[in-house]
C-alpha cells in the first residue's frame, strides 16, 4: 500500500520558499540545509545551496528538483511530512526516490558528492536530526561506479512507526568546493511493507454513525426530562386519546 505524497514527481509549479528568489522548491516539498562544517569536508563551512527547477528530456518536457553550490561544499536537501492512514497497524515503511548529480571542475576533475534518503518517525524539518533512519550513501565514493550521469534509486526504511506522521528526507553532501556541485531528485514513493492496512467497513461505519446520533438525541431528551419511550410513544404529560 502506497502512502499519499504531495507532488512525488517534483512537477511545477515551484514556489519561493520564504519569498527567497534563490529557493525555488517544488510545491509540497521544503528545502533544508546545514551550515556547520562536516568532518569530511575540505571546503570550510558548508554553504546554503541555490534551489531550482531543472528541466530535462526532449525539449525540456520533464522536470526535477535541483540544488547546487558553486565553489563551495554543502550539506542540504529536501523533505516532506506525510500523514499515515488512521487505524492502520504499520510495522514497516519503505521510501524510494530517484537521484543524480554533477560534481566537477570545468577541466573535468571530479569532486566527491553523495546522496542518501532517510525517514523520521513524526513531523520534522531538520535534516541533521539524530532520529532519522538513513539509507546507504550513493555517490562517487561508494564503489558502485555510479558517476551521477544516470538516474539511480535511493531507498530507506523505518520499522514500527508510532506517530501518525512520517518525514522523508533527502540529503546530499560534498567534500570538495569544486565549481559545480549539483544534486537532482525526482519520483518519490512511500510504501507500507509490513503491517495491516485499514480495511474499509461501510456497514460498520453506518452503525457507528447511527449509534452516535442516538446517543446525541438521548442526551438532548435527558436534558429535557424526556425518555426515549415517551418520545417514541406519546408526548410527556399527555394521555392517550386526548
Amino acid at each position: 500500500m502506497n502512502i499519499e505524497l504531495k507532488n512525488p514527481g517534483f512537477a511545477p509549479p515551484y514556489d519561493r520558499q520564504g519569498g527567497d528568489k534563490h529557493l525555488h522548491v517544488a510545491r509540497g516539498w521544503r528545502a533544508w540545509w546545514s551550515l556547520e562544517r562536516a568532518e569530511d569536508s575540505h571546503g570550510g563551512e558548508h554553504h546554503r545551496p541555490e534551489y531550482y527547477c531543472k528541466r530535462y528530456g526532449e525539449q525540456g518536457v520533464l522536470a526535477c528538483q535541483g540544488w547546487q553550490t558553486t565553489h563551495a561544499t554543502h550539506r542540504a536537501g529536501v523533505y516532506q511530512v506525510a500523514a499515515l492512514p488512521v487505524g492502520a497497524r504499520i510495522t514497516a515503511l519503505q521510501a524510494e526516490i530517484r537521484a543524480r548529480y554533477f560534481a566537477r571542475q570545468p577541466d573535468g576533475k571530479r569532486g566527491e558528492l553523495a546522496l542518501r534518503l532517510g525517514l523520521l518517525d513524526g513531523a520534522g524539518d531538520d535534516g541533521t536530526d539524530e532520529g532519522i533512519q538513513w539509507g546507504e550513501w550513493r555517490g562517487q565514493t561508494d564503489g558502485s561506479g555510479w558517476d551521477g550521469e544516470g538516474w539511480e534509486a535511493l531507498s530507506a526504511s523505518l520499522s514500527a512507526p508510532v506517530s501518525g506522521q512520517v518525514t522523508i528526507f533527502v540529503e546530499s553532501r560534498c567534500r570538495w568546493p569544486v565549481r559545480n556541485n549539483h544534486a537532482f531528485v525526482e519520483g518519490a514513493r512511500l510504501s507500507v511493507v509490513g503491517g495491516e492496512p485499514v480495511v474499509p467497513d461501510p456497514e460498520g461505519d453506518v452503525v457507528q454513525i447511527l449509534s452516535e446520533i442516538r446517543d446525541l438525541v438521548a442526551g438532548i431528551y435527558g436534558f429535557l426530562g424526556v425518555t426515549f419511550q415517551e418520545a417514541e410513544g406519546q408526548l410527556p404529560g399527555r394521555e392517550e386519546g386526548s
